[in-house]
């Protein structure tokens, strides 16, 4: 049978914030200039039988790229402070071994968020499963110019996922969103 699909209209660029559970019970949420590297990629191989000059191709793993968020900096230290706990894992050094794995979830707004509603509807989104930082950058000091400072931070991740429609009220409360996989 062959595959149907309806005809449906492409997503306009969303407006999104980013959610980023905390140790301490604290999430950090924040408005981000850009996400990029929300993908996932099928790794393919190949085996070629004796005699055959056509290879079979097989679907042998998966991978996915690291994500780069962007945002204007702030007197607020959250995303250096998760990059600090990694650095400190990593050197042996001390400091948590647990608890810098996060789910960090990018929640699409709904485009009438900020032109007259003040509670935004959350469309969709995905959800980065098990991230940490593995690079950051405070940006690019100039005193000869007058444009923001840009953090970036890369998160490294398990595997991304999409997550359910949420009704508006249930912003304040996104822990059923990053429940794992059975």
């Amino acid at each position: 049978m062959p595959l149907q699909a309806e005809r449906l209209v492409p997503k306009q660029r969303a407006r999104f914030a980013v959610a980023i559970p905390s140790d301490g019970g604290r999430r950090l949420e924040a408005r981000f200039r850009s996400v990029s590297g929300l993908a996932g990629r099928i790794i393919v191989g190949t085996v070629r039988h004796a005699g055959s000059v056509i290879p079979y191709k097989y679907p042998q793993g998966v991978e996915f790229p690291e994500a780069v968020l962007e945002c204007g900096a702030t007197t607020d230290r959250g995303l250096f402070n998760w990059f600090a706990d990694v650095v400190s894992i990593a050197a042996g050094i001390g400091g948590k071994t647990r608890g810098h794995r996060r789910d960090v979830i990018v929640m699409e707004h709904s485009r009438e968020f900020g032109r007259g509603s003040r509670v935004p509807t959350i469309v969709g989104g995905y959800i980065l499963a098990g991230a940490f930082p593995v690079d950051f950058s405070p940006g690019e000091y100039d005193n000869e110019s007058d444009e923001f400072l840009i953090e970036s931070v890369t998160l490294t991740y398990d595997y991304l996922r999409p997550t359910r429609q949420l009704n508006p009220s249930s912003v304040r409360d996104i822990s059923h969103l990053t429940s794992r996989f059975p």
